[in-house]
């Protein structure tokens, strides 16, 4: 065990750019594992494990961990700084696959309790209603959550179809982010840079008519007032 200790040793004591010229080559996993090693690799590890957060969620699957993304961000969220990209892909609903219900991304425990209590100190006018479309695991809910974190670095945003077959909230976030930042405990997103919504062009049977779609007035408000670049692919 003495020369792996003394290896691990040598390994702390390089200098932090050294390291990260090798840590970004290394897989989330491995970026996740080096963070429990120690403090100085964790200070090294952690701005590039959440750097880029890219998931897809495949048919039959169960959501990516978004859930527990939200659970560490709520409680450390001085991580939410390091995020630059998100990157959520999924489209799973083809032909009749769109009269079937809006999957839902359930929080349950200590993580809804959690989300609700970072929710009411937005101090955002639709608390209740975001607070209820949690509850019921809604994937609209469940992305507005995300996009209230700290996100002061966010560069790139990518959400696909199985995200956002709902944006009422997202498009409420993005308003009250965008147009009232001094407001509401929310982001600015002042270096968001690229937003792209990969959408369908199918009627979407299983979708509440109640809410609205409104792709084209978040496109104008985020080319407009934050310069940002946003594709309705």
């Amino acid at each position: 065990m003495e020369p792996k200790h003394q290896a691990l040793s040598g390994f702390n004591r390089c200098p932090a750019e050294i390291l990260n010229l090798v840590f970004k080559f290394l897989s989330p996993t491995e970026l996740r594992s080096l963070t429990l090693v120690s403090k100085d690799l964790r200070a090294v590890a952690e701005p590039l494990l959440y750097s880029k957060i890219q998931w897809t969620w495949q048919d039959g699957h169960h959501p990516p961990p978004i859930t527990q993304l939200l659970r560490t961000i709520i409680s450390r969220p001085q991580l939410a700084a390091y995020i630059t990209n998100v990157y959520l892909a999924g489209n799973f609903f083809r032909g009749q696959d769109f009269r079937r219900k809006i999957a839902q991304i359930p929080l349950l425990g200590a993580e809804l309790d959690g989300a609700i209590t970072f929710i009411q100190r937005t101090g955002v006018p639709y608390i209740d209603l975001w607070i209820q479309e949690l509850r019921n695991g809604t994937a609209d809910a469940v992305i507005a959550l995300l996009l209230a974190q700290p996100l002061l670095n966010l560069r790139c945003l990518y959400l696909g179809p199985v995200f956002i077959r709902q944006t009422a909230l997202i498009g409420m976030v993005l308003r009250s982010s965008i147009l009232q930042p001094m407001d509401y405990q929310l982001p600015d997103f002042q270096h968001l840079q690229d937003v792209t919504f990969l959408l369908e062009e199918q009627e979407d049977e299983g979708r509440d008519k109640k809410k609205k779609k409104d792709y084209g007035c978040l496109a104008i408000i985020l080319s407009t007032e934050c310069s940002t670049l946003v594709s309705l692919n």
